[in-house]
């Protein structure tokens, strides 16, 4: 058990570290085509998140989390009256927030340190297409002149959440519910006086969208 004895927090090295390279290209295929894509990727790690004098290293977490993002687009000349654009993106994040033990946070009333650990691990993830399109005519002498415009637009998005708990070795399997776990302890003179129980769950949340544009613009006399 837990005692105001036990291991002090200590002042000790703690990382950030963040990069983030980014990338352009563009290809001009022809006189009428071009294709200009770029990219973008974010990594960031801390080695203690959540460090503090009120818990011992160990009950510390890990996080470790990135973003990348990428944008390929064509634009097209196709006649001296008509072009055309069309536009694909990808955007991906994850986040993960990992214990670095395998045990739940036990916290000392007396000193208010928590000796345990940080109980518990989490993964959290994004991903999103994304496809846009876009065209213009121009038509003169008819009615006098226009400008075509047409468009549409086209998203599928997605998020997850996993999370997982360490139960303490004070409550034996089955003594919650499944899912369900004593998480977070308050210990007085080394013996548990209380317990946070939490419930571990899985969750996924789906977006599609759509949508489209038409567009003129006239000008009864040129």
């Amino acid at each position: 058990p837990t005692t105001v004895g036990g291991p002090q927090p200590q002042s000790i090295p703690s990382a950030q570290n963040t990069y983030s390279p980014f990338a352009k290209v563009t290809w001009q295929l022809n006189p009428t085509n071009k294709i200009v894509a770029s990219g973008y990727w974010r990594k960031y790690n801390w080695d203690n998140r959540d460090a503090g004098w009120w818990t011992v290293a160990n009950a510390d977490a890990k996080e470790d989390t990135a973003v990348t993002l990428g944008t390929v687009q064509w634009s097209s000349t196709v006649t001296n009256n008509f072009f055309f654009n069309l536009k694909t993106s990808w955007y991906a994040l994850h986040q993960y927030i990992l214990a670095r033990n395998q045990l739940a946070p036990h916290w000392d009333d007396e000193d208010g340190v928590n000796r345990g650990g940080y109980g518990s691990d989490w993964w959290y993830g994004r991903r999103r297409l994304q496809v846009n399109g876009d065209a213009t005519y121009f038509l003169d002498n008819w009615l006098g002149s226009h400008e075509f415009k047409a468009g549409f637009n086209f998203e599928y998005a997605y998020d997850t959440t996993n999370t997982q708990y360490y139960q303490d070795s004070h409550f034996p399997a089955g003594t919650f519910p499944a899912g369900f776990k004593a998480v977070d302890l308050d210990f007085y003179g080394g013996v548990p006086i209380d317990a946070w129980v939490g419930e571990e769950y899985d969750q996924r949340n789906n977006l599609i969208q759509s949508g489209g544009f038409l567009q003129d613009t006239w000008a009864p006399t040129k």
